[in-house]
Formats: C-alpha cells, structure tokens, sequence
C-alpha cells in the first residue's frame, strides 16, 4: 500500500526568458483551470514522456498549480533554486494550499530557454525523471516566474491525493471457487504468494483487499491447470466430466 507522507525531491540548475499570455488549460479541482501556454507546454511534455514509458497522464490539480506556482514566485524573489525556502519543503507548500497527500514530490529548475528545454533537462537526470515517470503520481501543478533580470524560475509538483489511496485502500476484491469434484483442488494467487487446498465439495471464497495487485487465480486438479480472472464477484465452478477436469464461470455472486 502507499504509506501517507512520502516525499521525493530533485533540484536541477540550468541555463533565458520567454513570455506567454494565458490560456485555457485542463480541467481540474474546481472546474476550468486558468494556465499559460508555457505551462501547459510543460504539463504536455511531461505527459508525452509517461505515454512513451506506458504510463497514465498526470491531470493538472488546482491546489498544485498554486503550490507550484507560489514556489516559482519566491525563488525568482530570493533569485535562489532550492526545495526549501524559509524553512519550508514541498510537504508544507501543498498542505498550505490544502492539498491532502498520500505521496507528494518535487522538480525545479533556473534559467531554462523553453519548455522543451526543462523538460528535457529533467528528463537528462535520473531523480527528475524519477519524479516525472513515477506511477503513483496522477496529478500535477506547473508555475513558472521570473525574477527582476528576466530569469526564469520552474517548479513541477507532483501528487497522488490521500482521498484516491484510501479509496484504494478500502476495496475488496471477492471471488468463489466451488469444488464439485471428488479430487483436492490446489488454488494459488501469485500476487498474494498464497496457496490453498479446496477439498471436495467446498467452496472457497477468497477476498483481496487494499491496493495489493493480485492475480490471476491459478487452479490445478488433475492434469488441469487454469488461470483465472480476478474480478469482483466471480463465481468459478470447477467439475470433473466425461473423464476431465472443467472450469465455468457461473452466475456472479454479489460484490463486497
């Protein structure tokens, strides 16, 4: 499961300034975000980078963008590049903005020319691209300001909401497998590193909860060896006819 208060940060210095008027930019928290064109370039790059590693895209968060953006604002004023500024990290900026974390992290950096530039030089070091590729992240918030010379100052903050891991936490996943055989049924389910004997005439029910990845059921009787589905509410009969072992997948039973 995803442990509440993790944090990651990255910090890269880089090496002139481009303005942009606002735009329209993705929905979230609140409705309609309002986003510059260089902002929503980066939100673009970094999705276009997770699409190519197989990954879902990050969706702009309200509460991000104002943590990101705010940061940006007072490195250009301080015109320092860190993760911590007046004795505060990325944890306390996002709490600031009330955004609830279950893990939370961070990528700045100066002086870039362009969206394509940062984001590439992200991707060039391995903890910024660690930030931007990792899975658990489904949100972000992008903020760009430049300090009195005209240099640009970048903050990414990435999130997966604390609502979204209880919710995964609290899921059960619940199937049944009947043995109207008169043979002792082996069932494993490799992502739990289980094995459970089904004697004859039993049923077994079998919950998974929490956010742990699990299946395929895998059943052996006999010469049989089957994988099964694991989706909520299944109903697995296992019987033996005509001189071999059969699976069917019956009526399901309700969802808990």
């Amino acid at each position: 499961m995803l442990k509440p208060a993790v944090h990651s940060f990255a910090a890269l210095s880089l090496a002139c300034a481009a303005v942009c008027a606002a735009c329209r930019g993705s929905a979230g928290e609140g409705g309609e975000i309002e986003v510059s064109d260089e902002e929503k370039a980066i939100v673009e790059l970094t999705n276009a980078e997770r699409k190519m590693a197989d990954l879902e895209p990050l969706k702009l968060n309200a509460r991000l963008l104002a943590a990101a953006r705010a940061h940006s604002a007072h490195m250009a004023r301080q015109n320092k590049a860190s993760h911590e500024l007046d004795g505060k990290t990325v944890r306390e900026r996002v709490q600031d903005k009330g955004y609830r974390y279950s893990v939370v992290g961070e990528n700045i950096a100066w002086n870039q020319r362009s969206p394509e530039k940062v984001v590439a030089g992200w991707m060039a070091s391995p903890h910024h691209r660690d930030n931007i590729l990792r899975k658990e992240f489904i949100e972000i918030g992008v903020g760009i300001a430049r300090n009195q010379d005209g240099e640009p100052y970048y903050t990414q903050v990435f999130g997966h909401p604390m609502a979204v891991a209880e919710q995964k936490a609290a899921k059960k996943t619940v199937i049944t497998i009947s043995n109207d055989t008169e043979r002792t049924v082996k069932v494993t389910f490799p992502g739990l590193k289980d094995t459970s004997k089904l004697e004859p005439g039993t049923t077994g029910t079998y919950t998974a909860t929490g956010t742990v990845e699990v299946g395929p059921a895998r059943i052996r009787a006999g010469k049989l060896a089957k994988e099964l589905p694991v989706e909520d509410g299944a109903n697995y009969v296992i019987r033996f006819i005509d001189g071999t072992y059969e699976v069917t997948r019956e009526q399901a039973v309700e969802a808990r």
